[in-house]
């Protein structure tokens, strides 16, 4: 299978490191996020963020999993990003599971990573196998002329299986989409990366969040940064136990 290279890099440099830092878990990788008001009106803060349509990265997201969202449940998420012309990537994320959980055969496979999702309220470690996808791969498997099998490879459905308590996974689910996808970095004064993402469903229903990568070390600075960013924009955060992924699961899927 043809892949993205910059995709394939990436993936590489990531697993690495985080192998590295498999006997030092308080290293981790560390990402803070953060949704914005969604009292205010999206095109307002995005405004604020100086959104750029046309220098935004964007994709499409699909989420595979039952109506009833078992294996979110289950602390476990499949999920594609789909950009045109240019392939994609395929994560499973497990959540929680730290690395010194993992047997160590896990770390000799090629896209395995683990990090620390952190919000205000919480840091939860999670580990994930997240591969490349080949140009029209997933709109095939979305359109139905291939299985989720095409992209959903085999360590892939073993970490899904063995961590979720499944069998079978890639039969049991379904996909849920499209979420289409805009990031940017937001220009700062004090030029800190912090990233935005503005994500819209097909309902027309739409979240503004700001992350920032680093390390776990670092977390209380890296909340500092983008606290500091929201300042200098006005903007908000919404209610603080606001979870973006679950709440966009649940809208797609109509379950509560």
């Amino acid at each position: 299978m043809r892949v993205n290279s910059y995709f394939a890099f990436s993936i590489f440099v990531f697993s690495s490191v985080v192998t590295a830092s498999f006997a030092r878990a308080e290293n981790l990788p560390l990402e803070f996020k953060i949704v914005l008001d969604r009292t205010v009106p999206v095109q307002t803060t995005i405004q604020k963020l100086k959104y750029n349509r046309v220098l935004a990265d964007h994709s499409y997201i699909y989420f595979f999993d039952t109506r009833d969202l078992r294996l979110y449940s289950a602390g476990l998420y499949i999920r594609a990003r789909n950009v045109a012309g240019a392939g994609g990537e395929l994560m499973v994320k497990a959540r929680p599971l730290e690395p010194g959980d993992l047997d160590a055969s896990w770390f000799d496979v090629f896209g395995l990573a683990c990090d620390i999702d952190a919000t205000p309220l919480k840091a939860v470690p999670a580990c994930s196998v997240r591969l490349p996808t080949a140009v029209g791969a997933i709109d095939s498997v979305i359109a139905g002329s291939q299985p989720l099998t095409h992209i959903l490879k085999p360590d892939q459905e073993f970490f899904a299986n063995d961590f979720g308590g499944f069998d079978s996974v890639s039969k049991r689910v379904r996909a849920w989409g499209p979420v289409e996808s805009w990031r940017w970095r937001v220009p700062n004064e004090a030029g800190l990366r912090v990233m935005a993402d503005y994500w819209e469903l097909p309902n027309g229903d739409a979240y503004v969040e700001l992350s920032i990568r680093g390390l776990s070390t670092d977390h209380a600075n890296l909340e500092a940064a983008v606290r500091a960013v929201m300042k200098e924009k006005s903007v908000e955060n919404a209610s603080l136990k606001l979870n973006k992924t679950s709440a966009v699961l649940k809208s797609l899927t109509g379950s509560k």
